[in-house]
């Protein structure tokens, strides 16, 4: 069975604009977009686990080119969040280390993201959450 009247973009869309004025708000003192926000997440939670990320991985964990990553990068690391630096096997390659402030940003922010995550699910039973998740998942790769 097919849901009509488009109602799966409309939510997903109205989710996604929602969700995105959420973190604006609660990034704006920081002068930071949710995506920066994301990269910074992204590169914080590879650097817990002991794993050096280079400039391609974010490409490649977040779909986007190497011109956009370039400039995202470029704005985390004026603003002292993250430093990029050769790496020593390829000098073709930049390795992307989150610094003291993006650390402390992060941490702050993973209760922020755990609080809109919550807020989003109230009233979803657990079991219709896996479900939720796994559909989602399933749609993102009808589109890859």
């Amino acid at each position: 069975m097919f849901v009509s009247d488009n109602k799966v973009r409309t939510y997903l869309s109205l989710i996604g604009q929602r969700t995105k004025h959420l973190m604006d708000q609660r990034l704006l003192p920081y002068d930071i977009t949710p995506q920066q926000a994301r990269i910074i997440g992204f590169v914080c939670s590879r650097q817990r686990q002991g794993t050096i990320v280079n400039q391609r991985d974010i490409e490649e964990a977040f779909e986007l080119r190497g011109s956009s990553i370039t400039s995202l990068l470029q704005g985390l690391q004026r603003k002292n969040f993250i430093v990029r630096h050769p790496d020593p096997d390829d000098e073709r390659r930049k390795i992307v280390t989150v610094l003291p402030k993006g650390e402390a940003l992060m941490s702050e922010f993973e209760v922020v993201f755990h609080e809109i995550d919550e807020r989003m699910m109230q009233g979803i039973a657990p079991e219709q959450q896996q479900q939720l998740v796994q559909a989602l998942e399933q749609m993102a790769r009808n589109l890859a």
